[in-house]
């Protein structure tokens, strides 16, 4: 399905991707929750933007306003992917594809994430196709790669249609 987020310092929520009746579409899309009305989020000089997908996560750094979608399916291509992108909040428009340099996260769909403030990180959990319970951090200031992370003691049950929420 497709991700939506709520951007409280724009005091908008943000919709990315997901599956229509008969196409994935490759649209971000942000509702102003005050005007009550949709706009389009691309920017046309971005060289690259995310491929159309569904299943992917998203959350959102909220004191930078930073989108980052992780993973998900292409509609064409079969299993999931282990790619991540940011949508940066200064423009709203503006989209980067994240390379990490340490251990790429194997392909992933269906799972969920969070970004974690006092980390500067993503955290996700159920990476895996259908049923898993496995998390995965992925820290933005150092850009040392995913990690898996193997907490100690009991963990969540293996799932799928999972929903998260940052606590901080």
């Amino acid at each position: 399905g497709a991700s939506l987020v709520y951007d409280a310092p724009r005091k908008r929520a943000v919709l990315f991707g997901g599956c229509g009746i008969s196409e994935y579409p490759q649209e971000c899309w942000a509702y102003d929750l005050a005007g009550g009305t949709w706009s389009e989020l691309y920017d046309v000089g971005t060289p690259e933007v995310p491929t159309a997908r569904a299943d992917h996560s998203v959350c959102l750094s909220g004191g930078t306003g930073r989108m980052y979608i992780v993973g998900g399916y292409h509609a064409n291509s079969g299993p999931g992917v282990g790619d991540s992108w940011r949508l940066d909040g200064g423009s709203g428009t503006a989209w980067t594809r994240l390379f990490p340099s340490g251990e790429p996260l194997p392909d992933s769909y269906g799972h969920v994430s969070v970004y974690d403030e006092v980390a500067d990180g993503i955290v996700i959990f159920g990476r895996a196709r259908g049923y898993s319970n496995d998390t995965w951090t992925l820290p933005l200031s150092d850009d040392g790669g995913w990690k898996q992370l193997l907490p100690p003691g009991a963990q969540p049950p293996a799932q799928e249609e999972r929903g998260a929420v940052y606590d901080p």
